[in-house]
């Protein structure tokens, strides 16, 4: 497909490395070219991806505020580029695809290492007993510095082991700004969810067409765990009572169908009770309706 005008200006800023040129051009048209990448992204399967792909990784690299809320409207269809180049193992596309994700991922780390709190102040063990006369030349403290856990560990790579977790971390941040993604990028997170939902399986989606469903059916069934599970129906929250509830709903019953059919109790229930509980503000002719601000704060009610 051809590039639009916009995205090959992106790619000549790219080019240059201008930071300055590249906030210029965001500020004007930030909307619009996110909607183009994600059309490129959903359509085509050149190697326009991987130049597009590598422009990102600097975009995000620059860390400015409009620079991330590009980079969050695109999250979801890089999210399923990244399966999808897994199962047509186009190496090339996969590695830029995944390097742009762990940016992501690694700086949401190292947020997380800087939120810490300071190192902890315990006893030491080596002095004498409280019973016994204290030596002057001992201290009486030590700092101890928590070992970081599992989730707070750089990444070089995605794998089998930590593919889950990547995305669940990613669609983390990509929650946190999702009341200011443009419609495009709505549209592609519900069909992100649907998609990775119908693979492997015969579910169809009443806004999809058997053609569509027909290749997702040839796709491998992808793992989910439960905190990915709770990330997606917050963000389904968000866009059933915020954006385009038709859409959101669909997609929310192929998440519901997946697990329950690889038996995730806890998801099972996050996903019925939100069907319910939107099926039930239909049903009550606008006397009952909850409308979610930011579905980074609920994902803990869920």
């Amino acid at each position: 497909m051809s590039l639009s005008k916009s995205v090959e200006t992106l790619l000549e800023i790219y080019k240059e490395r201008s930071k300055e040129q590249l906030e210029t051009f965001l500020e004007e048209i930030n909307a619009i070219i996110s909607d183009e990448i994600i059309q490129i992204f959903d359509e085509s399967n050149s190697l326009i991806l991987i130049s597009l792909c590598q422009c990102l990784y600097w975009v995000y690299s620059l860390k400015s505020e409009r620079c991330l809320l590009l980079i969050t409207q695109v999250t979801p269809v890089i999210i399923w580029l990244h399966y999808k180049s897994l199962v047509a193992n186009v190496k090339e596309i996969s590695c830029s695809v995944d390097a742009l994700l762990l940016a992501i991922y690694n700086q949401v780390v190292n947020n997380q290492k800087l939120q810490k709190d300071p190192p902890l102040q315990v006893p030491n063990i080596s002095i004498p007993s409280i019973y016994h006369k204290m030596l002057p030349s001992i201290d009486n403290t030590e700092v101890i510095t928590p070992q970081p856990a599992t989730m707070f560990k750089y990444l070089d790579k995605i794998s089998v082991l930590n593919r889950t977790k990547v995305i669940h971390m990613v669609w983390l941040e990509f929650n946190k700004r999702i009341s200011l993604c443009s419609e495009s990028s709505i549209i592609s997170c519900c069909n992100t969810i649907i998609r990775l939902s119908c693979s492997g399986f015969k579910f169809v989606p009443t806004v999809y067409t058997k053609s569509d469903i027909d290749v997702l059916q040839d796709y491998p069934r992808f793992k989910f765990d439960s905190m990915l599970v709770k990330d997606m129906v917050s963000s389904l929250y968000f866009i059933i009572y915020n954006g385009d509830s038709k859409l959101a709903y669909s997609a929310l019953k192929c998440l519901h169908e997946k697990v329950s059919v690889i038996v995730c109790p806890e998801s099972i229930l996050a996903t019925e009770a939100l069907i319910n509980l939107f099926e039930l503000s239909q049903q009550s002719d606008g006397d009952f309706e909850l409308s979610p601000l930011n579905p980074f704060d609920l994902k803990k009610k869920i």
